[in-house]
């Protein structure tokens, strides 16, 4: 097993300006973080990543204080910050969370031409990368019609949160080995046709359905990996 210093040496070759220097050394965490390279539970000390960052130790907490803040690490006493585990309980209460903002803002959706377009946009991206079998893809084109539901609301308080909740789904799915979002897709294209036949109560069940579905089956993962 690599030396902690090891896993930071990536980040010893970027050129940081002096005056965004937390801000760039958030963005280098979170992507480590969101692609696997910096595993749940990994300690973050703060002297390791200064040094590699050739920074103070203020400004790599700062960047830390912002991350615990985007949901993506945890700060534990006596012990510092460290990569976040999402445990079940976390993972239902993101999808419960999820459940209520989606369901608003589809309400609103089915009175909006736009919107609808714009749910179709991505359902055919995502049966596009399915076809192919481009996961990536898929995953992306799925987080951003789930993000169109919340944008009706017209909320920027409600979507920081959304967008919140969107980084934690990201790295839950991350930190599983097998979960399958091939198994789902059909259920979005039903959703929006549901939508467009101006049927409005039935496009919330199946919604409701698709979200109660995928919860069940991200818990249930959680659950065997921990």
């Amino acid at each position: 097993m690599a030396a902690p210093t090891d896993k930071l040496s990536p980040f010893e070759s970027l050129a940081l300006d002096r005056q965004s220097t937390p801000s760039q050394i958030t963005d280098a965490l979170e992507e480590e973080i969101l692609n696997g390279s910096m595993k749940p539970g990994e300690r973050l000390r703060e002297a390791q990543l200064a040094e590699a960052f050739s920074v103070s130790r203020n400004s790599v907490r700062e960047a830390l204080r912002v991350l615990e803040r985007k949901g993506l690490v945890r700060h534990i006493p006596h012990r510092g910050a460290e990569v976040i585990k999402l445990t079940v309980e976390d993972v239902g209460d993101l999808f419960r969370g999820r459940v209520v903002l989606e369901r608003a803002g589809l309400a609103l959706a089915s009175d909006s031409e736009e919107a609808k377009e714009l749910l179709m946009r991505e359902v055919e991206g995502i049966e596009a990368a399915a076809k192919i079998g481009d996961i990536a893809t898929l995953l992306e084109h799925d987080l951003s019609f789930h993000s169109i539901l919340v944008q009706q609301i017209g909320s920027r308080r409600l979507e920081e949160q959304y967008v919140t909740m969107q980084r934690e789904l990201k790295l839950a799915l991350r930190q599983l080995d097998s979960f399958d979002p091939m198994a789902q897709v059909g259920e979005q294209r039903e959703i929006v046709d549901a939508l467009q036949a101006g049927q409005a109560e039935a496009a919330d069940d199946l919604l409701k359905r698709h979200l109660d579905l995928t919860a069940e089956r991200v818990v249930e993962l959680v659950a065997k990996q921990s």
